[in-house]
C-alpha cells in the first residue's frame, strides 16, 4: 500500500499513520483531529501538547507573576505612613474644635426646682416655698422675659410674678433668676413642665409629667382650641 493510499485511509478515519504527517501535502484535506501547516498535516493533539510544553518550559515567568501579585497585596495592607497619621489626627482635632465652637455659641439655659423650702424673710413667715431657678449655662447672654408653669389639660397655666431680679432681665454665663412660689397653692400632679421664655420666644423646659401624659395633654389642648375656633 502506497503512502498516498494510507493517507486516504487516514482521511476516512480507518488508520492513523505518521507517514501522513511527514509526507502530507499542503493541498490535502485534513481529517478530523488534524490541522494544516505549511509543511504538511499535523495532529491537533500534538499542537495542544506543544502549548503545554511551552507553558511548562517557562516557570520563571509564573514565579515573577506570583511575586508581583504578593507585592501588590503587601502594599495594599501596609500600615499608613507617619504623614498620613498626622494628617488624620489634625483633621479630627479640627472637627472637634468646630463642633465645640458651634455648641458653645448656642443659648443654654438650665432650670432647677427646689421644693419644701423655708426662707428667713418676714414676707414668707409660716410659708413653705418652692423656688424655681433659671441659670445661663452657655456662653451667649440671654434675656428671660417670663417664668411659669404649664399644666396638663384641662388645668390652667401659671405665671410667676415673684421674680428676683424683676423680668425681663438679661443673664450672662453663670448668672441666674429665681422665682419664689407658695407651695400651698401648687398641685404638682397637674404640672406638665416648668418653663422659661426668652426674648427670642424660645421656651426652655424642665419636664415634670411623663412623656405619655405630655403628649396626651398637648393633643387634648389642640382639639379644644380647634373646637373653640369652629364655634
Amino acid at each position: 500500500m502506497t503512502v498516498r493510499e494510507k493517507c486516504d485511509e487516514k482521511k476516512l478515519g480507518i488508520v492513523e499513520s505518521p507517514l501522513c504527517v511527514k509526507r502530507g501535502r499542503p493541498g490535502d484535506v485534513p481529517s478530523a483531529g488534524f490541522k494544516v501547516k505549511r509543511n504538511g498535516i499535523v495532529p491537533a493533539a500534538s499542537q495542544a501538547t506543544s502549548r503545554k510544553a511551552r507553558e511548562v518550559a517557562h516557570p520563571a515567568d509564573q514565579e515573577n507573576t506570583e511575586t508581583r501579585q504578593l507585592t501588590d497585596i503587601v502594599l495594599m495592607i501596609s500600615p499608613p505612613s507617619a504623614t498620613t497619621i498626622i494628617a488624620i489626627y489634625g483633621a479630627v482635632l479640627s472637627t472637634i474644635a468646630i463642633v465645640q465652637q458651634l455648641l458653645g455659641d448656642r443659648i443654654k439655659v438650665r432650670i432647677t426646682v427646689s421644693r419644701d423650702m423655708i426662707m428667713n424673710d418676714p414676707r414668707y413667715n409660716g410659708m413653705t416655698l418652692t423656688v424655681m431657678k433659671v441659670i445661663n449655662v452657655g456662653r451667649r447672654p440671654v434675656t428671660i422675659t417670663t417664668l411659669g408653669i404649664v399644666s396638663l389639660y384641662p388645668h390652667d397655666n401659671f405665671v410667676g410674678v415673684d421674680n428676683r431680679p424683676e423680668l425681663p432681665h438679661e443673664i450672662t454665663e453663670g448668672q441666674y433668676i429665681t422665682n419664689i412660689l407658695d407651695q400651698a397653692g401648687i398641685d404638682f400632679s397637674t404640672i406638665d413642665y416648668w418653663a422659661a421664655w426668652d426674648s427670642h420666644d424660645h421656651v426652655h423646659r424642665l419636664r415634670s409629667a411623663s412623656l405619655f401624659g405630655h403628649w396626651k395633654s398637648a393633643i387634648q389642648r389642640k382639639l379644644h382650641r380647634a373646637r373653640q375656633e369652629n364655634q
